[in-house]
């Protein structure tokens, strides 16, 4: 005797009537425990994560794909995350997403190429560091500093792999990991560099680079943040000319004459060396009457002069910029020191007076005119940000602070305005303070000598998603475009030395000392840099090549730009391979995507790879960005497993922060984190765990003979086949595109209106009170195998936790074999039935009609009477097989206990339903009425209780 156990008790509500049945009601049924009930022990609520993991073998599938699946490699190469936080949701977007894509490469039978990695060093981790053991590097070693810095990283890593690993991200997390730090890797790093160098791509000289006084070090451009509210001094700035082109004498012999330059950094005026102008703009002479003297302004910048300082000027005289060639000024803070004028491009008249301050050792513009004009760099700037070498009473004060103040009230003859300017300005990205650009002896990659290459290999990149691809794109050609340099220096202690020696101020190279301190650090260590002698390092042919001694020789103290670090990583990790995919954040196409692009150009003349992808950042629902110091910060962790206030911070589950990432980290450029969507993405799991736990306990009892011998029967089931070959493609289609949005609301509507709303809730009847073998009821638990099936491989990627689970329930499921190591069945091209989709299309309408004629009542105490014409008629007696039936599809999908099919020979529309009570009692075992005496089960329930059917 078959038991009533799992999902419908006694005293439950009944899922195919009205009402509920209470337990004294059933056990005055004479049918009792004849009704075949959905039986699952899958639990309404997911168990412990590492449960799951343990038992679907989720640590060795990495492992295991590699083995047996076969080639080509899909390789998705791993930019590094940095090993210096907690893990985060801009962790959590990164790699669930990096493992969705990878797990449906394994679904499609593709062997994946996944090396996690960690990029180790750098001065925000040095900082943290020594900040949490409070101590100052100027009391330490470098090889003590390294040691604290290098234990704060592996506990670090420690701590992120551990959360990775917990989300379910699928790699070898043992045995193949990459890190910055590791011996192997800057050995190769090191080899790497003096190839740069052997194609003279690297080289060193000095350069305007972005200072951080607070961090005492050079940044690169993607270790800045702006704030777009900073507030800076504004000067426009009357410059006393020596030398005045006589077209422009004659206009005014006795006056004097003034160009006028506008600065929002005043301090840099220490090191003005020239003023720039543009040959083709037009310039006017501007009388100020207050003290006749003559001003020089660009014409279609005077009235904004005006206007800022509240003067009206009299225009005598329009003339070319190139006049001012002839030209030559007075430095405002140096007696009797006359400087030149120079045509220079970047001159516009957008802003300011159309005449640019220039100082070359404090902009890269301003230091091309001096390359150009042969103009020795003047730096009055330390690495402290302090003055020196200018004047007693300036030097030893704060550039951005007391001097700059200094400079200005010194000046303050010569200033038409001053005032506050508020605008976006470079901060050090984790000291939060004001940069300068400064003039400095540092590394560079020639990234002039690479341009053109590097924009002709990213043209055959794709970038994704398609929706936001071709602005990327374009914005990512103008950086390139745009980048005179690139600074590969720092001067900190934790990173991968510069392997150079000096010679005085010359750098000394070759590939023996390069195999010199690869080979020490091979037997010593990483530090051996900071640990080896001179006589150890340098080897005698370097000697030889220089004429020189060992005594005569010191070490270079510079580290690499971390970008560099793992700019290289695709040269480590990829064995000459290029990649299927490049995946991060935004911010990357200044950081990672780009010193990948480029240190691949330089060494093998092409982009390391095929595709980028981006995507969004983690900010909260205001659309902040997460902070501590805010408090809106929402981490991973506490979304799976709450917050000390379950009430308020509820544990979610695994399922659902992998399905929030989905469904939102590639929408936009900002991902939000809020509970409300949170709350969202966890009811659309659970929809889904409870109709995957309802189809499992459907099919209990189906057994692979079953599934070999039995075809789908009737309209209803092929419909479903039909619904499911268009929802499965579809859904392929978008993981091929890499839109998993699309994907989340494809299945959550498909399992919402077509498997619950319209498939799972017709055949019911026959589930339950059909006979366990009719042909019927294993027609339906065939097409639910189906669409279990399908459900799991669409899932899959993305709720590899709950696939998994709920694949262990199966019925078919008897080796206990995890799904992602099982052969995945497709969809089948014989599913695909168009016809039959358009004659349930037109059942669906008549449904809707049926349940406005019930006006809310249950409808299966209707018959529904449907009139058609001819043709319709005879399509839906394939249906039916009958003109009056109380079984079958159209009782079924209507949800009625009689159908009536009435053929009408004149007949304007195609159909037409109407509904009227039937004449037969209540069958208290189907709870259909189609019963002729309420004591008695229905004719068919007393076909399945005597075994006919």
């Amino acid at each position: 005797m078959l038991q009533r156990v799992g999902w419908w008790r006694p005293g439950s509500h009944c899922t195919r009537c009205a009402g509920t049945v209470g337990a004294a009601k059933v056990a005055e049924l004479p049918t009792k425990g004849s009704v075949l009930v959905p039986r699952c022990q899958m639990p309404a609520r997911a168990p412990r994560n590492s449960h799951l993991q343990n038992k679907s073998a989720f640590a060795g599938l990495y492992k295991w794909q590699r083995e047996y699946l076969n080639g080509p490699d899909f390789i998705l190469h791993d930019g590094p995350p940095y090993a210096n936080g907690e893990p985060h949701m801009g962790h959590a977007i990164n790699k669930i997403i990096k493992d969705i894509i990878n797990r449906n490469h394994v679904m499609n039978g593709q062997r994946v190429h996944y090396i996690p990695g960690w990029d180790c060093h750098g001065l925000p981790i040095e900082l943290k560091a020594l900040n949490s053991k409070k101590l100052n590097t100027k009391t330490l070693k470098p090889t003590e500093l390294r040691e604290i810095a290098r234990s704060f990283a592996l506990e670090t890593i420690k701590k992120q792999k551990s959360a990775f690993e917990s989300w379910g991200v699928m790699a070898d997390w043992n045995d193949q990991c990459y890190y910055t730090f590791d011996r192997k890797y800057i050995q190769h790093q090191l080899r790497r560099f003096y190839e740069l160098y052997e194609k003279k791509l690297v080289y060193k000289d000095v350069k305007p680079v972005y200072w951080s006084p607070s961090s005492g070090t050079a940044l690169a451009e993607a270790e800045l943040e702006y704030d777009q509210n900073h507030k800076s001094t504004q000067v426009y700035l009357a410059l006393k000319l020596d030398r005045v082109p006589e077209e422009l004498k004659n206009k005014a012999p006795n006056d004097t004459f003034s160009a006028v330059i506008w600065s929002t950094t005043p301090w840099s005026i220490v090191g003005n060396q020239a003023i720039c102008y543009a040959e083709n703009l037009q310039y006017s002479l501007l009388r100020d009457s207050s003290d006749q003297s003559v001003l020089i302004v660009a014409t279609p910048l005077v009235s904004q002069l005006e206007k800022v300082c509240n003067k009206t000027f009299t225009e005598i005289y329009t003339f070319q910029g190139n006049v001012l060639s002839l030209a030559t000024y007075y430095h405002p803070l140096k007696k009797n020191v006359t400087l030149p004028f120079y045509s220079a491009d970047h001159v516009s008249s957008e802003k300011g007076t159309g005449l640019v301050h220039t100082a070359p050792a404090h902009g890269p513009e301003d230091f091309l005119v001096a390359l150009k004009n042969n103009i020795k760099i003047e730096s009055y700037v330390n690495e402290k940000g302090n003055f020196e070498n200018f004047a007693d009473w300036l030097d030893g004060l704060s550039a951005l602070g007391s001097g700059q103040d200094k400079i200005v009230e010194t000046l303050q003859s010569q200033i038409l305005f001053s005032g506050p300017f508020i605008h976006s300005y470079p901060l050090d990205w984790r000291t939060k303070k004001p940069v300068i650009l400064r003039a400095s002896s540092q590394w560079f990659i020639d990234t002039n000598a690479l341009r053109s290459k590097t924009l002709s290999a990213l043209e055959n990149v794709n970038i994704l998603p398609a929706i936001n691809g071709d602005n990327y794109k374009r914005n990512f050609v103008k950086q390139l475009q745009t980048r005179p340099y690139w600074c590969i220096s720092r001067q900190r202690i934790w990173g991968t030395p510069i392997p150079v020696v000096y010679l005085k101020d010359k750098p000394l190279i070759n590939t023996d000392l390069i195999d010199n301190i690869c080979k020490i650090i091979e037997r010593d260590g990483t530090d051996s840099w900071w640990l080896a002698s001179m006589e150890e390092i340098v080897p005698e042919s370097l000697l030889k090549e220089n004429n020189c001694t060992v005594d005569q020789l010191t070490k270079g103290k510079d580290i690499m730009d971390i970008w560099l670090d793992s700019g290289l990583s695709w040269s480590n990790v990829l064995d000459s391979k290029t990649a299927d995919v490049y995946l991060e954040g935004l911010d990357q196409f200044t950081g990672w995507f780009q010193s990948s692009l480029v240190t691949s150009v330089a060494l093998t003349g092409n982009a390391p790879y095929k595709n980028i992808y981006v995507h969004g950042f983690a900010v909260d629902s205001n659309g902040l960005k997460m902070s501590k110091s805010i408090g809106n910060v929402i981490s991973p962790e506490t979304i799976i497993s709450g917050g000390k206030n379950q009430q308020k911070d509820p544990a979610y589950g695994v399922d659902t922060l992998r399905w929030w990432v989905a469904r939102h980290g590639t929408q936009d450029t900002r991902v939000e984190v809020s509970k409300n969507m949170l709350s969202e993405s966890h009811s659309e799991v659970i929809k889904l765990r409870l109709l995957l736990k309802f189809l499992l306990g459907c099919i209990y009892d189906l057994k692979p003979s079953i599934l070999g011998e039995v075809q789908p029967t009737g309209y209803l089931d092929w419909y479903m086949l039909h619904l499911l070959h268009a929802s499965e493609t579809e859904i392929k289609a978008n993981y091929d595109l890499m839109n998993y949005s699309r994907i989340c609301s494809d299945l959550i509507y498909f399992s919402s209106n077509h498997v619950s709303g319209i498939y799972s809730h017709a055949v019911k009847d026959r589930l339950y009170c059909d006979g366990e073998d009719s042909p019927r009821r294993r027609s339906s638990q065939i097409v639910i195998h189906h669409i279990l099936m399908s459900m799991f491989r669409s899932l899959a990627p993305i709720l590899p936790h709950l696939v998994e689970e709920a694949w262990s329930h199966h019925a078919l499921n008897v080796d206990n074999v995890p799904f992602f190591q099982t052969t995945q069945d497709q969809v089948k091209p014989i599913w695909e039935r168009v016809y039959v989709e358009s004659l349930m299309d037109t059942v669906l309408d008549i449904k809707r009609d049926v349940n406005k004629l019930g006006q809310g009542r249950n409808t299966l105490e209707y018959a529904a009477v449907v009139t058609a014409n001819p043709e319709t008629f005879d399509k839906f007696m394939l249906v039916q097989n009958s003109d009056r039936a109380v079984a079958g599809d159209l009782c079924d999908v209507l949800h009625v206990s009689r159908v009536d099919l009435i053929e009408a020979e004149v007949f304007e529309d195609e159909w037409s339903v109407s509904v009227v009570e039937v004449d037969k009692k209540l069958c208290k075992r189907c709870r259909r009425f189609t019963s002729d005496d309420e004591s008695k089960p229905c004719a068919r329930c007393q076909d399945v209780l005597s075994g006919v059917i």
